[in-house]
């Protein structure tokens, strides 16, 4: 009877995925209890499990038994239809012909489209909306592996026996296999048999709780229900995928910090770069990322020389940096040309382009917790946009053009982002203030180019000498438009007004100091406000003093007469 029972469930279990029940749409009962008579309080919710475990499990089966099958029943009728008699293009003699088996085939379409809908969410396989943010997974090194002895980082006794007993000399590795013949068997039976299957149970109880015991994010009830449930499914998940680890090669659960810092600092450059390869930027979050930055950087000073190594590391450490990670990045940035110096810089900018999230208390209010959230990210744009802003100087400072123009590209590359705006502002005015070099000529012609076609502060024409004419479509019409259908409005008050606050935030501009390219966008975004408004001002005051035939044109089509009338 037990085989049985596992023959089925291992059938059926990968279909949870797809029933109909995980959509609330299918359980108009627990969905109503989830959103009406769930407890505020997490006290309130354990105190009242007794009586709502089993009150959820009646409610889903209600769901289950009587009410999805109602619906599902009228959407079967509506898909059998669409499916054999709706087709008018067909011609009125084929119908004919078609018309008994269409009779005798309805039935049948019937209960096998009701029996689908009533087991299987149809409507979320058809139109799944979008995907659900996985847990950090990090990828297999060795995805042409099949089993799991295949893979050298599942041998670990192999490997030690490998490290530790096997002469480096022809002569000496023959003279020694009638040993290490006998060796490798047995230790290949220890890791198949014991060690790799001891490490595969921590890997299978994450997966059971990914599968079994993650959050449906529906409601209280529902939770409820599905409890009893989860209960008794959670051993044989459990069962089957920690023997499929045992197996097969399967991606490993990412290693506890400690641990990582002990499989960084192999002696074998292999082995390192097997353990650094599956790692991801996300990899490691909350308490675990500042020991688990640390260890990989001391594994990056402990072996220099191996580059490939050292760059894997450095592209994957965990965000958002530490004061550590960034040091040490500073100091490759520094250090000279080649591909660690490139992943630095690199490593650096994509903090800039990273939004925090971090963990807050669910019961925050939502308003509460969009304020913390943005917060958050203002925080951590000014600290990294500033500190690459610094770095930047240093690279000027000690005349290393290529890192300064691989920044340059960077932040070209993605200049929709508000850090990379905020630093190629900072880079222009560096390069104004230098005078333009020539070796920059190209690069910061096109990062104006592309900051005015996708930027608002690159409306402004020119900031006296230090900047360089950028231009822009008239956005600053729809300003002038609802200046000359104002009446009363004191335009030389305005443009007098407006005109000041160009002078005090281009004086600012100019004094901006090392490390203030934050500060430095937002006087520009000002600065762009105030000179829209300056511009429409000046160009309504010339057509009020004009005809009315100018007027009346400009109404009509502002954008071809200002090119009829130029400048002046």
């Amino acid at each position: 009877m037990h085989k049985y029972l596992l023959a089925a469930f291992v059938v059926f279990a990968p279909l949870v995925a797809g029933c109909a029940f995980q959509n609330p749409k299918n359980t108009p009962l627990l969905t109503f209890l989830d959103q009406n008579l769930q407890p505020e309080s997490r006290t309130a919710q354990v105190a009242l499990a007794p009586v709502t475990v089993p009150l959820s499990v009646v409610g889903g089966a209600l769901d289950i038994v009587v009410l999805h099958p109602i619906q599902a029943g009228g959407l079967a009728g509506v898909d059998t239809w669409n499916l054999i008699w709706a087709q008018p293009d067909k011609p009125f003699s084929q119908h004919l012909i078609e018309f008994p088996l269409k009779a005798v085939g309805t039935p049948i379409a019937f209960s096998v489209i009701w029996v689908g809908r009533t087991l299987f969410d149809v409507e979320q396989l058809a139109d799944p909306g979008p995907p659900r943010e996985p847990r950090a997974r990090p990828p297999d090194v060795s995805a042409d592996t099949i089993f799991a002895m295949s893979n050298p980082r599942n041998r670990r006794v192999i490997n030690l026996i490998q490290n530790n007993l096997v002469p480096e000399s022809t002569l000496g590795r023959v003279a020694a296999a009638p040993l290490l013949a006998p060796a490798y068997v047995v230790g290949g039976a220890l890791d198949a048999l014991v060690v790799h299957p001891l490490y595969a149970i921590d890997d299978a109880v994450y997966d059971t709780a990914d599968i079994i015991w993650e959050p449906t994010d529906r409601g209280y009830y529902t939770e409820c229900a599905l409890f009893p449930f989860r209960v008794l499914l959670s051993p044989p998940v459990w069962f089957l995928h920690w023997g499929s680890r045992s197996v097969f090669d399967t991606p490993s659960r990412p290693p506890s910090p400690d641990r990582l810092a002990k499989l960084l600092m192999d002696p074998d450059p292999r082995m390192r770069m097997l353990v650094a390869e599956p790692l991801a930027r996300d990899t490691y979050t909350g308490a675990d990322r500042e020991p688990a930055t640390d260890a990989m950087i001391r594994a990056c000073r402990a072996y220099p020389e191996d580059v490939a190594f050292c760059r894997a590391l450095i592209l994957r450490l965990p965000r958002p940096l530490t004061d550590e990670a960034r040091t040490y990045l500073r100091e490759l940035a520094l250090r000279g040309q080649g591909e660690l110096c490139a992943a630095a810089i690199r490593r650096l900018f994509q903090d800039c382009l990273h939004r925090p999230r971090p963990e807050l208390d669910p019961e925050i209010p939502e308003e509460e917790r969009e304020k913390l959230l943005r917060q958050a990210w203002e925080d951590h744009l000014v600290r990294s946009v500033n500190f690459l802003a610094e770095v930047y100087d240093d690279l000027v400072e000690a005349s290393h053009k290529e890192a300064e123009m691989l920044v340059t590209v960077l932040a070209s590359d993605n200049i929709r982002a508000t850090g990379s705006q905020a630093l190629g502002l900072y880079i222009l005015r560096s390069l104004a203030r230098r005078e333009w070099p020539a070796y920059a000529e190209a690069l910061s012609f096109m990062l104006q180019l592309r900051m005015v076609q996708t930027t608002m502060v690159g409306r402004i024409a020119a900031i006296e000498d230090e900047w360089r004419v950028l231009h822009t479509q008239p956005d600053w019409l729809n300003y002038v438009v609802g200046f000359l259908q104002t009446p009363g409005v004191e335009l030389p008050v305005l443009r007098r007004s407006s005109e000041m606050q160009v002078r005090h935030y281009m004086s600012r501009i100019r004094q901006a100091g090392r490390g203030e390219a934050i500060q430095l966008y937002n006087w520009m975004e000002e600065l762009a406000l105030y000179s829209t408004m300056m511009d429409a001002a000046q160009t309504a005051e010339r057509l009020q003093d004009g005809s009315e035939d100018d007027l009346r044109v400009f109404m009509e089509r502002p954008h071809q007469l200002l090119i009829e009338k130029g400048q002046d």
